[in-house]
């Protein structure tokens, strides 16, 4: 198969690509490097001419829920408009828990983006795959480069976090699988957790920064803590614990 992957030097869009890579597909990334900007659409459709399946997994690093609908809601726009233009037989989108949540768009820009780009391809005609995860146990990580001097800021978030490899694995098994009508593929971690303690331990582990502190995101904070991230009970738990993965890290 001959996929074509936006995002694909990102976190997750790199571990997408090398696994399917591994899978002896023809791999194709569709990135800024490349020529291709998925928020103007400079270059989309000659990207996926001729593609079996395209994933996005795309981000928009912004708090600003202006700036997170408009970017969202435009890589959705011209993904599926791409799509269907060149008859591309699946796209497959990464998404997350916590978007539909009336409380959450108000509150936090991101998930308002986030909640746009899922309007976006549900109102097209494309073949879309949504593949739903919670945080990943490298979110964690990230969080600890937040520093004020040597203290690290990271938010308090509960979750059923998840490898982003784990991440990756189920999105390629979606391309693999093909289009099946529209479903939605759910993932969830072993068990919960709040991200600020997982940001701890890595940084216990590293002995580094020596202070973490954990705080309440202004705004979408309260429903942070109170578990609005968390997917339903009923998502089997994957992958390794946080324990197994931050051997493996280290």
């Amino acid at each position: 198969m001959r996929v074509v992957v936006f995002g694909g030097g990102g976190v997750l869009g790199r571990l997408v690509v090398g696994e399917l890579q591994r899978g002896a597909h023809d791999v194709v990334v569709a990135s800024l490097s490349t020529g291709v900007d998925a928020v103007t659409g400079a270059g989309v459709l000659p990207a996926v001419r001729g593609a079996d399946a395209v994933v996005d997994a795309t981000n928009v690093q912004t708090a600003s829920g202006g700036r997170a609908v408009a970017g969202f809601g435009a890589i959705a726009r011209h993904l599926t408009g791409a799509v269907l233009s060149a008859a591309v037989p699946h796209l497959v989108a990464v998404t997350m828990y916590g978007v539909h949540g009336e409380a959450m768009q108000r509150r936090n820009g991101y998930y308002r983006g986030k909640a746009e780009q899922e309007r976006v391809l549900a109102d097209s005609a494309a073949p879309v795959t949504l593949v739903r995860t919670p945080q990943w146990f490298e979110l964690a990580e990230t969080f600890l480069t937040g520093r004020v001097g040597p203290v690290a800021l990271v938010p308090r978030m509960r979750s059923r976090p998840i490898a982003a490899a784990e991440a990756a694995r189920e999105l390629a098994d979606a391309v693999e699988d093909g289009f099946r009508g529209g479903e939605e593929r759910r993932l969830a971690g072993p068990a919960e957790h709040d991200l600020a303690d997982l940001a701890k331990r890595i940084a216990a582990r590293r002995g580094a920064p020596r202070v973490v502190v954990a705080f309440r995101v202004p705004g979408a904070g309260r429903l942070f803590e109170a578990g609005e991230l968390l997917p339903p009970a009923d998502v089997p738990g994957t992958g390794p614990t946080f324990d197994e993965w931050l051997e493996r890290r280290a």
